[in-house]
C-alpha cells in the first residue's frame, strides 16, 4: 500500500479485507465454541425460511417487471426488458449475480436439508431457491449451481446416502424448474412485446446465445426485426472482461516485485495506465476475483486466500465421507465449492461479505459434531 498511486483506495480495499476476515474469524469462533447445539435445529429453520422469503422475493419482482410496469424502484439499471425481452431479477442486491450469489446459501443448505429431514420447507427453500437464481440469467450462477449440484450428488451417491434411481428422479425436477424459468422469460417477453412477429422464438435464440457465450448461435427469424430485436450476447462486453483480465496479467507480471505481492490492493487502474497502457480507465478492474487478486496482491495474496478456503472445505473432507446422516454437511462443503466456482465470474472486496460470513460458519460447523445435522 505504501508504494500505491491510489493510496486512498488502497486503504479502503485493505480495511475491507482486514474486516471480511474479521468477520470470518468471528462466525467461526462463535459456531465453533458459543453455539449450542441445541441451536443448531433453529438456524437451520431460519436459514430455511429466508429461502423461502427471498425466493419469492425475486418471483414477485420478476412478476412485476414481467408482466407489468412497476420496479418499486428494486430493479438494477441494465436489468428491464430491453436487452433480452425479460427482466433480470437483483432482489434486494446492486447487480443479479450479486443476489444469485447470495441465493445458492439458500439452495444447498436447502437440499441437503431435504436429503436428510424430506421436509416441505426444506423443499420449498430449494425449490424457491433455485427459481430465483434462474430469474437472474445469471451464466456464472448457473455454471456454480450446476457443478455444485452434480457434486452434491456424486458425494451422496458415492456415501451410498441415496440410491441411483432416486437421484435421476430429483435431477429431473431440478432441470424442470429451469425449464420452468425458460418458460417465464419467453412468456415475458411474450406478453410485453406482443406486437413483434416470432418473439417467442427470438428470445428463446437471445437466451441460449447468452448462456452459451455466444457459442450455440442459432438462426435468426425470418420475420424482420419487428418491433423489437433481443439483443442477446453482447460479444463486445465479453471481450472488455478478456481485455481487463489481460491488462491485469501484464501488471501482475511487470517484475519481479508485482509478481510476489502484486500492484497493491484497489491500485490496478493508476498501475496500468502509468506503466502499461496510458488510454486505459483509472478505475480498471477485472471481473475474474483470482485474476484480481493475483494481479494487485501478487502470489502471496492469492496463495493466502487459496489456502484458506482450500483448508475450511477439506474441514468438510472426514465429515462426509464414511458417516451416516451427513447431507447438509455435504450440502454446505458443495455450497463452498459453488462460491470457489462463482468467484471466476466476478471481482470485488466489498460486495461479497456474505460469503467470508457463510465460510466462517462453514468452519465452524465443519470442526464439531452436532447430532443435529
Amino acid at each position: 500500500m505504501a508504494s500505491s498511486l491510489y493510496k486512498a483506495r488502497s486503504s479502503l480495499l485493505v480495511a475491507s479485507v482486514i474486516l471480511l476476515l474479521a468477520l470470518l474469524v468471528t462466525a467461526w469462533w462463535y459456531v465453533a465454541n458459543e453455539l449450542p447445539a441445541s441451536k443448531y435445529k433453529q438456524l437451520l429453520k431460519a436459514v430455511l425460511l429466508a429461502g423461502c422469503t427471498y425466493g419469492v422475493v425475486g418471483l414477485l419482482q420478476f412478476m412485476f417487471a414481467g408482466f407489468g410496469h412497476e420496479t418499486f424502484g428494486l430493479l438494477c439499471k441494465n436489468c428491464g426488458s430491453q436487452i433480452f425481452g425479460f427482466p433480470r431479477v437483483n432482489g434486494f442486491a446492486a447487480e443479479p449475480q450479486f443476489y444469485a450469489n447470495a441465493m445458492m446459501v439458500y439452495f444447498f443448505v436447502g437440499l441437503g436439508a431435504f436429503y436428510k429431514t424430506r421436509s416441505r420447507l426444506s423443499l420449498g427453500s430449494t425449490l424457491l431457491s433455485l427459481l430465483a437464481i434462474g430469474l437472474t440469467f445469471s451464466r456464472g450462477a448457473f455454471l456454480a449451481v450446476g457443478l455444485g449440484t452434480v457434486l452434491f450428488f456424486v458425494l451422496l451417491r458415492t456415501q451410498r446416502q441415496v440410491r441411483f434411481k432416486t437421484l435421476v428422479k430429483h435431477f429431473a425436477v431440478l432441470v424442470a424448474a429451469f425449464l420452468v424459468v425458460g418458460g417465464l422469460f419467453i412468456g415475458a417477453a411474450s406478453y410485453r412485446y406482443r406486437g413483434t412477429p416470432d418473439i417467442a422464438y427470438k428470445t428463446f435464440r437471445s437466451m441460449v446465445q447468452q448462456a452459451s457465450v455466444g457459442i450455440i448461435k442459432l438462426p435468426a427469424s425470418k420475420s424482420g426485426t419487428g418491433d423489437f430485436t433481443p439483443a442477446g450476447f453482447i460479444e463486445a462486453s465479453g471481450q472488455e472482461r478478456l481485455d481487463a483480465a489481460h491488462l491485469s496479467l501484464k501488471a501482475w507480471g511487470y517484475n519481479s516485485y508485482t509478481r510476489l505481492v502484486g500492484v497493491g490492493a484497489g491500485n490496478l487502474g493508476p498501475f496500468v495506465v502509468k506503466n502499461i497502457r496510458p488510454n486505459a480507465p483509472n478505475n480498471l478492474t477485472v471481473y475474474i476475483f483470482y485474476v484480481l487478486l493475483l494481479s494487485e496482491l501478487g502470489l502471496i495474496g492469492l496463495g493466502a486466500f487459496v489456502v484458506l478456503h482450500v483448508t475450511i472445505l477439506g474441514s468438510y473432507i472426514k465429515r462426509i465421507w464414511g458417516h451416516k446422516n451427513t447431507a447438509i454437511y455435504t450440502g454446505l462443503f458443495c455450497l463452498g465449492a459453488a462460491f470457489l466456482i462463482q468467484y471466476c465470474f466476478f471481482g470485488s472486496y466489498i460486495n461479497v461479505p456474505y460469503i467470508w460470513l457463510w465460510f466462517g460458519i462453514l468452519l465452524g460447523a465443519g470442526r464439531k459434531e452436532v447430532k443435529a445435522l
